[in-house]
């Protein structure tokens, strides 16, 4: 017996089964009552399993009798709802392909078998069409009789199903007579779902359900009376008729019917036409191809009727909970009455399961019941713990079912019941129970803890204490209840298209999106407070998407959760929809403008759905909001009044925008209000001079200038110079830098335009002057003459003066430069500099001569006669003053250049004392470079005499002050030749005054 899949089993695993304590003893109250057993269940020694032609028979019939179950009112109706009155006079399964090839018993008793398999291929096609094996089914049913020769019938073979025995595939078990034991691991290719059995025939002629089962489930195992006798069966035409009394012997596959059938063809002539189409399992040799015809008249044919249907994927569940793999061998009732309570506790082996169907037997048509599922029961107590879930319905037919329910999800070793409420419609035997009986299903065992039974589900009793003298068999009985799990599924909500709609109306969902959905999903709104909303047309359009309609009458506006439910799972997408009123809109605003000087009062936006609390504001990006204030809206919801307080805002247009605070609703004109403001005026532009070597940072000034505003140089036929790091002071002052490089030399106009398009141009504002640039040989050296404004500059460079040949280019510096504060002078600047580079960046090895040219203007209120040229070290942050030599007549300075760097023309005052007498570079070093290699000395007195003396006291250099208070040193003694390394005394003398200070040279 292949019983590895279900736990609790009756033989190998019963070790499995958790120790439940027993439930309370007999009760004097329960007093059990059999169902009649089948006359027809007989001892070994009556069966007959040969034919008197020696064909194999095998029928051999269970302890429950089919033959008292009833017609099913349900289908009766449900017949006459549809007009469904009669049928085709003839129908063949065959010619629809609806039934599988005539398989050969050969000499074992297995037809039952083979009519069972039989049944469940059909139902099968036409989707599949499968060869399942008959002989794993003789071979492990698990019930007391021999495999081969003792027979076997339908209940036998539901049970072998049932439990997930089988169905195996021919190929991997194929049959053989000569063997009573088949290959253990076998793959099982379906899990049987039901199991029908039809009503008896009130008639010859009450063929009706016979028929309604061919042709909705394909064949039917049917049992009947066989013999080979020419009194009953017409070997020429294939016909068969019995009317006598003997007990059925033979299990066949009804295949089809014919009302017209001749009576004629048969050996004994019965009372009227028709026959059923019987596929028989002696192999196609027999009969017509291994079919033949049984008489309607037959007294034996369809005494017992099994259909084998919805064979689902053997992957449909994990797991089986059951501890009745023999199935049902009896019906009882413990009172005589057509209710019935009967439940089985389990114990879960797996976490992450869920029940996800259960499945118990009926023994009348129409039976009304009721499934409940329990978790953490208490053991003793079939209804203790959690009611999960109750599924209820009517079974038409009697047989064996199994029901679907929405997952119950389940923990490792926690109990869990299935209770079931049975009502028959007549029958009096409400309970399936798997009972040992002797030489059938003796292996049967049961546990206490196991089955229980109740007259009115509140008091539940043990099965197993029920046995006694006179039904010992209790103590190895359970109910007929099973269990199927599967891995625990969740559902999730992840968004819903659209995901707003407006009270009143019904919104069309086109994707509520998520996963884990099925068929037969529900979707609701919920909201605290408020009733549900249930969406209607709910439609499965996969797992992962559903649609459906949202009535929203009467709904309060805001947001949602979307709830959806499929199989008892929920999941919720919290604030997931929102209820909106109708959106308000904005169709204008008046006025439409305005200047940026004041409020703007009794403005009007119109537009619809404007509701109380509204709010209206200016917005544009970057800006901070205008808010309007002192709202109001008129009756019609179609006006709001308000003012604007725009002063000093940015001109430009602004988005209108309205909102209704109730629903945080927004409508937007954009660009529906233009802000002004007045147009600008330019007074002056300073600096006016740039030259076209890099960027010009200018100021420019005048009145109403506004954030926003743009600045550029314009030149006709040249392409405009827009300004950029752009600083507003007040309303009157704009800073901007202008990159000028390369722009053409000359004349351009500054233009000023604020953000409401409204500008002014001042003409001619910044002379941009052309830089000097002069290609220079090392050999032969070059000048350099650079004109700005009304004057110029000249560099000399005498031959040698560089190591390689270089451009030089000489420009006015646009910007300011640095403050003339040194630490070597005072000095005074001048507002005219110069930026002398070279191309490859060089220093010179001789001194230049740069001569600087001055106008009046220039030099207002310096004194001509201090004038010099300052160099600027950017390495230390000071301007160091160059000996220079001013031209007054000319209008120049001249001064010796040892470095190129940024030069201005500057000032020093002579000193008229001593105190301010400074000497740099201290000491010189002449290694060092040009830089380091003279001494200059400051603030001396005008015409102050210099004395360089040794140590030694030797006269060594005389220098004298120039007008601006300088001196320099090169080092050199009076000869002209290098002084050596060391300190050396100078006296400084003036008008009598005299000062000694220490020089020093590093060679």
């Amino acid at each position: 017996m292949k019983l590895k899949q279900f736990i609790c089993r009756k033989t190998l695993l019963a070790a499995l089964v958790c120790a439940i304590s027993a439930g309370p003893a007999v009760s004097a109250d329960l007093v059990p009552v059999l169902a009649p057993v089948n006359p027809n269940f007989i001892t070994p020694s009556t069966v007959t399993l040969l034919t008197s032609g020696g064909r194999p028979l095998g029928h051999r019939a269970s302890p429950i009798d089919s033959s008292s179950i009833s017609q099913s009112a349900l289908l009766t109706a449900e017949r006459a709802a549809h007009g469904r009155r009669g049928y085709a006079a003839a129908y063949d399964l065959r010619t629809d392909g609806r039934v599988t090839s005539v398989k050969n018993q050969s000499t074992c008793g297995t037809c039952w078998a083979f009519a069972a398999t039989s049944s469940l291929e059909s139902n099968l096609l036409t989707g599949e069409n499968r060869d399942f094996s008959e002989n794993n089914m003789k071979n492990t049913h698990g019930f007391d009789w021999n495999p081969c020769t003792g027979g076997g019938n339908g209940d036998m073979a539901t049970a072998y199903l049932a439990r997930w025995s089988g169905p195996i595939n021919e190929t991997d078990d194929p049959y053989n007579t000569s063997s009573n034991v088949s290959p253990s691991g076998l793959t099982v290719q379906k899990h049987l779902q039901n199991m029908y059995k039809l009503p008896s025939r009130t008639g010859y002629l009450d063929n009706d359900p016979i028929k309604e089962a061919i042709t909705t489930y394909g064949a039917i195992d049917v049992s009947m009376y066989m013999s080979e006798s020419s009194s009953y069966y017409n070997s020429t035409t294939h016909a068969f008729y019995y009317n006598g009394s003997a007990s059925t012997n033979h299990d066949v596959t009804l295949a089809g019917w014919n009302d017209n059938y001749d009576k004629s063809n048969f050996a004994i002539t019965p009372a009227g036409n028709g026959a059923f189409l019987i596929k028989n399992s002696w192999g196609t040799s027999w009969g017509d191809s291994g079919y033949f015809w049984v008489s309607y008249y037959d007294t034996k044919i369809a005494n017992e009727t099994f259909v084998f249907t919805e064979a689902e994927s053997a992957s449909n569940y994990s797991r089986g909970y059951q501890y009745d793999p023999l199935g049902a061998t009896s019906f009882w009732s413990f009172g005589n009455t057509t209710v019935g309570w009967y439940a089985n506790i389990f114990t879960a082996l797996d976490s992450g399961q869920a029940v996800k169907a259960v499945a118990f037997h009926t023994y009348d048509s129409d039976v009304a019941y009721e499934a409940r599922v329990y978790t953490e029961v208490t053991a003793g107590a079939p209804r203790s713990g959690t009611l999960a879930y109750t599924a209820t319905g009517t079974l038409a037919y009697a047989g064996y079912h199994t029901i679907q329910i929405p997952q119950v999800a389940i923990t490792s070793g926690q109990r869990f019941s299935i209770v079931i409420k049975a009502t028959y419609n007549s029958a009096t035997y409400p309970l399936p129970v798997e009972y040992p009986w002797d030489n059938y299903s003796s292996g049967a065992t049961a546990s206490s803890g196991q089955s229980y039974i109740s007259t009115d589900g509140t008091s539940w009793y043990d099965l197993t204490a029920q046995a006694s003298d006179t039904y010992p068999g209790f103590a190895k009985s359970n109910v007929c209840v099973k269990a199927f799990t599967g891995p625990a599924e969740e559902i999730d909500v992840t968004g819903i298209t659209p995901a707003t709609g407006i009270t009143g109306n019904s919104v069309a969902v086109t994707n509520l999106a998520g996963s884990g959905f099925k068929s037969g999903a529900t979707v609701k709104l919920t909201k605290s407070g408020q009733s549900d909303i249930s969406a209607t047309g709910v439609t499965f359009v996969s797992a992962t998407k559903l649609t459906c309609t949202l009535p929203l009458a009467g709904a309060v506006i805001g947001p949602w959760n979307v709830v959806v439910t499929t199989d008892a799972l929920t999941a919720t997408l919290s604030n997931g929809f929102t209820v909106t009123y109708d959106p308000p809109t904005v169709s204008s605003i008046s006025p439409a403008t305005a200047l940026n000087t004041a409020t703007v009062t009794g403005v009007q936006i119109t537009g619809t759905y404007f509701r109380a609390g509204v709010q209206a504001k200016l917005a544009r990006s970057g800006e901070t909001d205008i808010i309007a204030t002192s709202l109001s809206v008129n009756a019609s919801s179609t006006v709001i009044t308000c003012n604007l307080p725009i002063t000093g805002a940015l001109g430009g247009g602004w988005d209108v925008m309205v909102t209704n605070t109730d629903d945080g609703q927004t409508a937007i004109l954009n660009g529906g209000f233009a802000i002004t403001t007045p147009p600008p005026n330019i007074a002056s532009v300073s600096p006016s001079t740039a030259t076209n070597v890099n960027s010009a940072p200018l100021v420019i000034t005048g009145t109403d200038f506004y954030r926003g505003a743009s600045v550029k140089l314009a030149r006709s036929g040249n392409s405009d110079i827009a300004g950029t790091s752009l600083s507003l002071t007040g309303n009157t002052r704009l800073a901007a830098t202008f990159d000028i490089t390369g722009a053409a030399a000359g004349d351009w106009d500054m233009v000023v335009t604020n953000a409401d398009s409204q500008s002014d141009t001042y003409s001619s504002a910044l002379t941009i002057v052309q830089a000097a640039t002069e290609a220079v040989t090392a050999s032969a050296g070059g000048t350099v003459n650079f004109p700005y404004s009304t004057t110029h500059a000249e560099l000399v460079i005498p031959p040698g003066a560089f190591s390689s040949d270089v451009t030089v280019t000489m420009a006015t510096p646009n910007g300011s430069q640095p403050d003339p504060a040194s630490s070597a002078a005072s000095l005074l600047a001048s507002t005219l500099a110069l930026q002398i580079t070279t191309d490859p960046a060089l220093q010179p090895l001789v001194p230049l001569t740069l001569v600087v040219g001055y106008t009046a203007a220039q030099v207002s209120g310096l004194e001509e006669s201090r004038l010099l040229v300052a160099r600027y070290d950017s390495s230390r942050g000071l301007w160091i003053p160059l000996q220079s030599s001013v031209d007054a007549a000319d209008n120049t300075v001249t001064a010796q250049l040892d470095h190129l760097s940024l030069f201005k023309l500057m000032q020093t005052s002579a000193s008229s004392g001593m105190d301010g007498v400074k000497c740099y570079p201290n000491p010189m070093r002449p290694a060092l470079g040009s830089t380091y290699a003279k001494m200059n000395f400051t603030g001396l007195p005008s015409g102050a005499s210099l004395k360089i003396y040794t140590f030694a006291g030797e006269l060594a250099r005389t220098l004298d002050a120039d007008g601006s208070g300088m001196a320099v040193w090169d080092g050199k003694n009076s000869s002209g030749r290098d002084m050596a390394s060391g300190v050396y005394l100078v006296l400084i003398e003036s008008d009598g005054s005299k000062k000694i200070i220490k020089a020093a040279i590093e060679r």
